[in-house]
């Protein structure tokens, strides 16, 4: 039943213990502040929490076997560098909440200078359509579900617009392969790469 259509790869940055500890403390309060307003909240596993630079749909192994010379190859020339996740934001925005995200507080720079250097190499590969949409880093919390209504969380965004959850030193570069099964998502790490500039 599930084959390669039901998988995906993407790169991806983790953030420290700590941080996915705060995370998690976040989900709970957003998951009763959510049931209250009659919606549902499909909360992101605590072992899947990342930081997404690059989508790559399925991949054939060859393929892979190329992005993993070119993460090594951009690891060498990168620096570790800090980030602090915080602030409370919605897709597609707070009055339409959808999905409920940590954004950056700082290290936005550092983390997209990252991306960019991914997509430029990525797009000397045939196989991999070169990405179009405005990359925004964040740490994905849950996706509303079962709501009536729009779901408007403009007071609560407010509310947590400088929250922050902590910073992680940022120095490894990761692709997992996500698959689907019976018992849903499963998330396997493919190649690990740390940044040595």
């Amino acid at each position: 039943m599930f084959g390669d259509r039901y998988q995906h790869y993407f790169i991806a940055v983790e953030p420290q213990l700590d941080v996915v500890e705060n995370f998690t403390i976040v989900q709970q309060d957003l998951l009763k502040l959510v049931e209250d307003r009659g919606a549902r909240l499909r909360l992101v596993e605590p072992e899947h929490c990342h930081m997404t630079l690059r989508f790559l749909d399925h991949l054939e192994d060859q393929t892979v076997l190329w992005i993993k010379d070119l993460m090594d190859q951009i690891a060498r020339s990168t620096s570790p560098f800090k980030v602090t996740n915080g602030a409370l934001g919605a897709f597609p925005n707070a009055q339409h909440s959808r999905i409920l995200y940590v954004d950056l507080l700082a290290g936005r720079d550092a983390i997209v200078d990252l991306a960019e250097k991914l997509e430029s190499r990525l797009s000397e590969l045939a196989a991999i359509t070169r990405e179009t949409r405005v990359f925004r880093p964040h740490l994905t919390l849950g996706r509303v579900k079962s709501a009536k209504k729009p779901l408007d969380l403009r007071d609560v965004v407010k509310a947590l617009a400088e929250v922050s959850i902590g910073s992680s030193m940022i120095d490894e570069l990761v692709l997992f392969r996500s698959r689907l099964d019976f018992n849903g998502v499963n998330y396997d790490v493919i190649h690990r790469t740390r940044l040595k500039g």
